[in-house]
Formats: C-alpha cells, sequence, structure tokens
C-alpha cells in the first residue's frame, strides 16, 4: 500500500516498531542481565551478573563496550608520540608490546547497530500477525460447510480440554513457576500441534477464502483501468457517455474507496499490533529463562506459514490444470 500521503509509506508506520523493539531490547538487557548472560554463556565459569565484582561476565557489558566504546591497538612508538602530544612525561616501556588505546562515545556505528536491531526485533516478533493474517478467514464470520464444521467444533473442544488439563494443576495450588518449569516443553509442542492440526482442518477453507480474494482484488484492478480509460474519454473531450457510464464509474469508484479504507485500517492497526507482538514476545523468552527453546518453538510457529503457502501454491496450481 502505497501513496502520496507520508503516512501511507512502510518507513513512516514501521519506525514506530522498530524504536519500540529498540527499547524493549534495553530494558530486557538492563533488568535481566542475569538470565540473559547464563543463557547467552551457559558453560562459562561467570559470577553473577547483578553483583560488582571485577572480572564479572555480563551481557550488559558487553552490549556497551560494543555500542559505546571503540578500542584500537598501538605500537609502543606510536603511544609515546601519542603521550608527547598531550604533553605527559610519562613514557611507556618498550617491553609492553599490548598497547590499547579505548575511545568512548556514540559513533554512527552504534546507531545503525541498534537501528539494525530494533528492525530484526520488530520483524521476529511480528510472527503472530504473519499467523493470523495467514488464518484470518477463520477468525471472522466465513460460513463453512456444515461437515467441516462441526469437525472444527469438535477439534475446538478437545483442544481446549487438552489445555485445560495442563493448566488446571497450575492454577490449584497456584505453583505457576513449578508447574512451567516442569511443563513448557509440553506447552509449546502442544500449541504447535494445535496449529498443524488447525491448518490440516481448516487448509480447504482457507484455500476458498484467498479464491474468493483473488477475484475480488482482480476485478477491483480490472475496474481501475475502466475507470481510467472512461477519465481519459472524457478528458480528451468525448461527451457522447450516457449516464449508465457515468453511474458505473461511480459505483467504481465507490468500490476502490472501500478497499482503500479498510486497507487503512488494516495497516494502521498492523504497526500497533506488532508493538503488542513485541511485548508478548519480550514476556515469552522471559518465561523461558531466554533460552534458546523459546527461539526454537517461536521459530517453528512462523515456519507453518511457510507450509500455509506451499499448500495454497499447489492446490492453486492443480486446480488450473484439471
Amino acid at each position: 500500500m502505497g501513496g502520496t500521503r507520508f503516512w501511507e509509506f512502510y518507513l513512516v508506520r514501521y519506525l514506530l516498531g522498530t524504536i519500540f523493539g529498540i527499547v524493549i531490547l534495553f530494558y530486557l538487557v538492563i533488568n535481566y542481565d542475569g538470565l540473559i548472560t547464563k543463557a547467552f554463556y551457559p558453560k562459562s565459569d561467570f559470577l553473577c551478573a547483578e553483583c560488582d565484582v571485577a572480572g564479572c561476565q555480563s551481557i550488559k557489558d558487553d552490549v556497551k563496550s560494543l555500542l559505546f566504546s571503540t578500542t584500537y591497538g598501538l605500537g609502543v612508538d606510536d603511544a609515546n608520540s601519542l603521550l608527547k602530544t598531550i604533553g605527559s612525561n610519562h613514557l611507556i616501556d618498550a617491553k609492553n608490546e599490548n598497547i590499547e588505546i579505548t575511545e568512548t562515545g556514540f559513533p554512527i556505528l552504534a546507531a545503525i547497530i541498534l537501528a539494525v536491531s530494533g528492525f530484526l526485533y520488530m520483524y521476529f516478533s511480528s510472527m503472530l500477525i504473519l499467523i493470523l493474517h495467514g488464518i484470518r478467514s477463520l477468525i471472522f464470520f466465513y460460513p463453512p460447510k456444515s461437515w467441516t464444521k462441526y469437525v472444527g467444533i469438535v477439534f475446538f473442544v478437545g483442544f481446549l480440554s487438552y489445555i485445560s488439563w495442563i493448566f488446571t494443576p497450575m492454577l490449584m495450588d497456584g505453583k505457576y513457576a513449578d508447574h512451567w518449569r516442569n511443563n513448557k516443553h509440553l506447552i509449546a509442542i502442544s500449541i504447535i500441534v494445535g496449529l498443524i492440526l488447525l491448518l490440516l482442518f481448516s487448509s480447504r477453507l482457507i484455500q476458498e477464502f484467498y479464491e474468493k480474494l483473488s477475484k475480488f482484488r482482480t476485478n477491483n484492478e480490472d475496474i481501475a483501468r475502466k475507470s481510467s480509460v472512461l477519465k481519459m474519454r472524457v478528458t480528451t473531450g468525448e461527451t457522447h457517455l450516457n449516464k449508465e457510464s457515468l453511474s458505473e464509474e461511480q459505483k467504481d469508484d465507490q468500490i476502490k474507496d472501500y478497499i482503500e479504507s479498510y486497507k487503512h485500517l488494516r495497516e494502521h492497526g498492523n504497526a500497533f499490533g506488532i508493538i503488542v507482538c513485541e511485548i508478548v514476545f519480550a514476556f515469552w523468552l522471559y518465561i523461558w529463562d531466554f533460552e534458546f527453546w523459546s527461539v526454537l518453538y517461536w521459530c517453528i510457529l512462523g515456519f507453518m506459514a511457510w507450509f500455509l503457502g506451499s499448500y495454497l501454491e499447489i492446490r492453486g496450481v492443480s486446480t488450473k490444470n484439471k
């Protein structure tokens, strides 16, 4: 969706998500340094990141060093020349071979790293919107066939009962952390299996929706071409257009405005939805203690969109060849 108005550009809409992603990353690194350090360096002999002991390995310190300091290696002669230039009487012994000078500040490289990190976090977090976009025809009223309706109800009730069976002990005794620690892999795998079963049972319905959507968009493009031809004929001085043609042009403009309106609503809502996804993803990382598994399960859920897209592609080709 690209128009002449400044808010129609993707850069403007997703700049908010990028900046918010940077803020969330800083929040996580500052407040959960110990958990992130343990996840990044699981086999290293590090001290608790919350302590102030010298030599403590910390993701927060590593990020700070990466962004706000630049270290250069110098030879002995160059280092002594620099000391003389700034008026220092202290000279470095020639036996000292490892000489480093650190420059602190906020270089342009740090700004680039922050922008790229915020954008990647935003894109990674938007997996939920990707899934919702793929199955949006199932969320809203899209009347299925009778047999699929009952299959869907049975599936939904069964899956809801299964999730209740997992979460009931957690709610009964209030030991959320213990139950989550023992069942987090089971819960994540259950969500993935539930999504797979949902796609298997509803793939045909999703395909029918996309076929109708394609026809609707194709008709709209034809309408736009006819409207442009009609306006061109008026511009060139052809005045024999009848009322029926003008009435069709008005209907075409109404359809065009309708499509433009829902696109604006969806795309702007998508920009704010991404912020919600960023918060959800941050919470997901936190409850997993920033473990590798949290990223893996998140990627597997997003990977389901590839199978849905491939199914639609193959079904479209097979339908056309019949």
